[in-house]
């Protein structure tokens, strides 16, 4: 029984120390978010993407990141909220979204040869196959959304 206790409880405290040291170091990341804006800013030119007051911060295990505003070829979002949910995206190796809100938003999508839909000006988002999160529309080539991202009008 010892045999078999001893190196649980080692596993046990080793995991304890390293989620200590991730949540630390991930805690102190994300209250300097608000420094890289600019470096951002500078990677996502060539993209046409701006973003206005970057900050980040942590809400139980999960970090979040808040955008003022975020400016797009499309469009913009305004009072951007996004938290990841950390152990998830830790067991499934990519990101996972546990929240994300919008306070105000006017988008222009357009509509992909194959079916599929994107931001204007911007790469494919959603690839063709896949329908999920896409707008509707049947007979339009392109849809403006604004507001809360409900209300949209076809053109």
């Amino acid at each position: 029984m010892r045999r078999l206790l001893r190196p649980l409880l080692s596993f046990i405290v080793l995991a304890a120390l390293v989620i200590a040291l991730l949540q630390g170091a991930g805690r102190v990341a994300f209250a300097l978010l608000s420094h890289l804006e600019v470096a951002a800013n500078q990677m996502l030119a060539g993209r046409q993407v701006r973003i206005i007051g970057l900050t980040g911060g942590w809400r139980g295990f999960n970090p979040v990141v808040r955008l003022e505003r975020l400016e797009l070829p499309a469009g913009h979002v305004d009072d951007l909220y996004v938290e990841l949910d950390l152990l998830k995206t830790l067991l499934k190796s990519h990101p996972v979204l546990f929240r994300a809100r919008v306070g105000d938003a006017a988008l222009l999508f357009e509509k992909l040869d194959g079916g599929g839909w994107r931001l204007a000006g911007m790469p494919a988002a959603w690839p063709a196959a896949s329908g999920a999160g896409r707008p509707e529309a049947e007979s339009s080539a392109r849809i403006m959304c604004s507001g809360t991202l409900r209300s949209c009008e076809t053109f």
